[in-house]
């Protein structure tokens, strides 16, 4: 869990580059961070779903995979985004995509070994992922306010 984030930041860096480096400050520019924050995820959620739509993350859910990646994605996008408004920087966005990357298969290695998890309600992806998402969603915002401003686009950092 330590090494995990650190490892899977490489991977995430393109996805982070292009989400929370440049789609996040252009959408802010032009609608608010309230509107740019969740629309954001949406799109990272989109983007999932051909892969999401083979059975990656939900295999049992068939058509609606797509469309219950992208819940998470929203909720793991307002986290991401957070950390990138909150910064001004792309790498704490990516550090946490990486920290996400290596925790969902926990999982997996916690579970029963005779039993194949629900991962609809359970992981970091499933309904408990979802809700502690949004708890964490809800203090971040509320302590811990994004600063104003304008966010730095990806170029300059």
């Amino acid at each position: 869990m330590l090494v995990g984030p650190v490892l899977n930041a490489v991977p995430s860096l393109g996805e982070e580059w292009a989400w929370r480096g440049w789609l996040l400050p252009a959408l802010t520019d032009s609608h608010g961070p309230l509107i740019a924050l969740p629309l954001s995820g949406v799109a990272w959620g989109l983007w999932h779903s051909p892969l999401t739509l083979l059975g990656y993350n939900y295999p049992v859910l068939g058509p609606w995979a797509g469309a219950y990646f992208t819940g998470f994605c929203i909720l793991g996008g307002l986290v991401l985004g957070w950390l990138r408004l909150r910064s001004n920087s792309v790498w704490p966005a990516v550090v946490g995509h990486g920290a996400m990357n290596a925790s969902a298969p926990a999982i997996l290695l916690l579970g029963d070994a005779k039993a194949e998890p629900n991962v609809v309600v359970a992981g970091l992806t499933g309904l408990v992922g979802w809700a502690l998402l949004a708890l964490l969603v809800v203090l971040l915002y509320r302590f811990w306010p994004i600063r104003a401003g304008r966010p730095a686009r990806v170029d300059t950092i």
